[in-house]
């Protein structure tokens, strides 16, 4: 049986911590990770289409080191998954992943807006 395991969509006090608490910065930057979070993510989609591997690998490096660094765990595990798929050549691998990070961009979109 498998256990379904629940992942944090977004750690506030990363990026809280990080920012000293500067609300209107945090806001600016979250706001800028997501104009820029949609760019990738369509960007990513292509390459996938394209079977371009190398760029698969490097948008998911590009998404995971972001989301890292705003706290948004769950989208950078998935774009972790992203980025070694590009790496092994794994486009199908890369596809499967793809159809999950658009829910969970969806999800972290609408975290960030109740906040």
């Amino acid at each position: 049986m498998e256990e379904l395991v629940k992942v944090e969509i977004f750690d506030r006090n990363r990026l809280f911590e990080a920012l000293q608490g500067e609300e209107e910065l945090i806001r600016e930057i979250l706001d800028g990770y997501l104009k820029d979070l949609t760019a990738r993510i369509e960007e990513l989609g292509s390459a996938i289409g394209t079977g371009a591997p190398e760029l698969i690998h490097r948008i998911g490096h590009s998404i995971k080191g972001a989301s890292a660094n705003v706290g948004a765990i769950e989208m950078s595990n998935i774009a972790s998954g992203i980025e070694i798929a590009g790496e092994k050549n794994n486009i199908a691998r890369a596809e499967e992943l793809y159809k999950d990070i658009v829910p969970a961009f969806d999800r972290l979109s609408r975290h960030l807006k109740e906040m």
